[in-house]
């Protein structure tokens, strides 16, 4: 009986493990990623930039510190753009909840729930 139990506890956590692992791997695949399009933003757009300006070597080298910190603010302002966006998107379905009768409220729950998968 025990050493059921204890194969239980170990099954258990192997698959906590393993599911942690899993999430790990793909927040690190989606950082990743969007990581290589904001790379491949500057230098397509930097070289866009070089052919129809005709830059130079030299500024296209001072240029190219300025893109990249652009690319930077561009990543942070989209973060805090997608975080306003939730928090409005949350504030209104609070204030809607607030209309309906608790019927339509359940209906509401499950349809926000359904959305989200």
């Amino acid at each position: 009986m025990n050493t059921a139990r204890n194969w239980k506890i170990i099954v258990s956590l192997t698959g906590l493990f393993l599911l942690g692992a899993a999430s790990g791997a793909f927040l690190t695949l989606k950082i990743t990623r969007q990581t290589a399009v904001e790379e491949k933003w500057t230098h397509r757009t930097l070289r866009d930039y070089e052919q129809r300006l005709q830059l130079t070597p030299a500024q296209v080298a001072k240029l190219r510190p300025l893109f990249q910190q652009t690319s930077t603010e561009l990543r942070q302002l989209r973060a805090t753009t997608v975080t306003n966006l939730h928090a409005a998107i949350r504030r209104m379905n609070e204030q809607m909840a607030k209309e309906l009768t608790p019927e339509q409220r359940q209906l509401f729950v499950k349809m926000l729930r359904d959305n989200r998968h």
